[in-house]
């Protein structure tokens, strides 16, 4: 699974979220074939647009999503994790009024998270049926 908690340029996030993707489908148990069948687009799409091909957009994320019957909320979380606390920022959740955000997860427990979520997910039923 790619490393994700670091800070990077934009085009280096876009290809961490693309590895993350991709190791997602892989560990679904899906073929890239069967997903681009689902989202009705051209045979190689996928691979395409993991190389860097073509040009990742929020829409592309949203149907390979709703293709894998992934939860969004669940794939950003697994990728921007919460950063470390800042001082700053806990004093804006506090006059703002908002809740204190949890510790950022580590490696560890968001392979566990994934694990999780795939299992659920399989015995809700297979992704290509």
């Amino acid at each position: 699974m790619p490393d994700l908690t670091e800070r990077a340029p934009p085009e280096k996030q876009v290809r961490n979220l693309l590895a993350l993707l991709r190791w997602m489908v892989v560990a679904r148990g899906v073929t890239n074939r069967s997903v681009e069948e689902k989202l009705g687009v051209s045979y190689g799409y996928l691979s395409r647009l993991f190389a860097g091909s073509i040009e990742l957009k929020a829409r592309h994320l949203f149907e390979i999503f709703e293709a894998l019957g992934m939860d969004a909320a669940e794939f950003f979380h697994l990728a921007f994790p919460l950063p470390p606390r800042s001082r700053a920022l806990d004093d804006f959740r506090k006059a703002a009024g908002l809740p204190s955000p949890q510790a950022p997860p580590s490696l560890e427990e968001i392979e566990k998270l994934v694990r999780e979520i795939l299992r659920t997910s399989r015995e809700d039923g297979p992704a290509d049926g």
